[in-house]
């Protein structure tokens, strides 16, 4: 066993010589800083577009006219976040529609439910449901 190992010798030099020049010798992909994305006026302005069609709906306009928070007054002080504010804001904006994920999470409580059904039933379990007292 030793003696094919040590045939293969060069083998073994030459997995050295190319670990020891990827970890000592970098490439310098790794070590480049990550240039930022600017934020442009294009999506600045889609983003107070996507927040203010959130507030077209009436209950939130409702809770609004209720604050005495005109839509105009709403405009304006949504123009005055600054672009990382407002791209968070936007990014949640999907999740305060009313009843968005109902759908999902129906489905994934029935493929449960259908799910340990099936486990159930291939493993010759029975479930009996009786009373408590006879």
């Amino acid at each position: 066993m030793l003696n094919t190992i040590f045939k293969i010798k060069s083998v073994y030099i030459i997995m050295l010589i190319a670990i020891l020049n990827i970890s000592l010798f970098p490439p310098d992909v790794f070590g480049l800083p990550v240039k930022s994305k600017e934020v442009s006026s294009e999506s600045r302005l889609q983003n107070i577009e996507k927040i203010l069609g959130v507030f077209k709906n009436d209950i939130a306009k409702k809770r609004l006219l209720s604050l005495r928070i005109s839509e105009r007054d709403l405009k304006t002080r949504l123009e005055r976040l600054s672009d990382s504010q407002l791209s968070a804001l936007s990014k949640n904006v999907d999740m305060m529609n009313i009843g968005a994920d109902a759908g999902g999470v129906a489905i994934v409580i029935v493929v449960v439910v259908l799910l340990i059904i099936a486990i159930l039933y291939f493993t010759d379990y029975a479930i009996k449901v009786e009373p408590k007292h006879k």
